[in-house]
């Protein structure tokens, strides 16, 4: 059961959504390498929507959402032109350790918050 009313789910989600959008349109992806783009990735869009992971369970269209915009930046040249992937992003979200980017799914780690959050309820004596 969910801790708060779904309508401050709708409200946070699409300020989600738009600072993404706003942040990538600001940055000039073709000055900047890879390497430079997965830690913005990391550092900034993973980033934003975190709190809101938090606390509620984002509906799918969200997380696929906010999983493209983060693809879309890694590999485009620019806004208008389209980059070429050279590898499935289920593999650049893979850990480092293992030949991955250390990118993370949205969807992943909603549940790995909920479940962090659900752990500490039920552990914790006096978190309710």
């Amino acid at each position: 059961m969910p801790c708060f009313p779904r309508a401050s789910l709708q409200v946070n989600i699409p300020r989600a959504h738009f600072k993404s959008k706003c942040e990538i349109g600001r940055w000039k992806a073709n000055c900047l390498s890879k390497a430079g783009r997965s830690v913005l990735i990391q550092s900034h869009l993973e980033a934003l929507p975190a709190h809101s992971m938090q606390c509620f369970e984002l509906p799918r269209h969200t997380s696929k959402h906010l999983d493209n915009y983060n693809r879309d930046f890694f590999w485009k040249r620019s806004a208008t032109e389209q980059g070429l992937p050279m590898i499935a992003w289920d593999k650049v979200c893979m850990p480092k350790v293992i030949g991955g980017l250390g990118l993370r799914k949205t969807e992943p780690t909603n549940k790995a918050f909920q479940c962090k959050l659900a752990w500490k309820i039920l552990t914790v004596e006096p978190s309710l």
